[in-house]
């Protein structure tokens, strides 16, 4: 399923993340929508599935952001982590 989760966001031109939606029956796949932009609140099911891989919330926006500076060519906006110290 992961394989045709990715040919399904690529085919739709998604890019940086999105959420495939399957029904499965009688072990076929379905795919039953291709959403590029998924509900992205921490308490989502995209926060959740991160979680699940490993991934966390805060680090993984602070990505997007970045790829989507370096798409527009601009220069990126210093970011801190939260609980880290700036630089005074």
């Amino acid at each position: 399923m992961n394989d045709l989760a990715c040919r399904a966001f690529r085919l739709v031109e998604c890019r940086d993340y999105g959420r495939v939606d399957f029904r499965v029956d009688q072990d076929r796949p379905y795919i039953l929508e291709v959403n590029p932009n998924p509900c992205f609140s921490p308490g989502a099911g995209l926060a959740a599935a991160m979680h699940a891989a490993g991934r966390d919330h805060g680090e993984f926006t602070v990505e997007l952001v970045r790829r989507a500076t370096a798409r527009a060519g601009l220069e990126p906006m210093p970011f801190f982590s939260p609980g880290s110290k700036k630089d005074a």
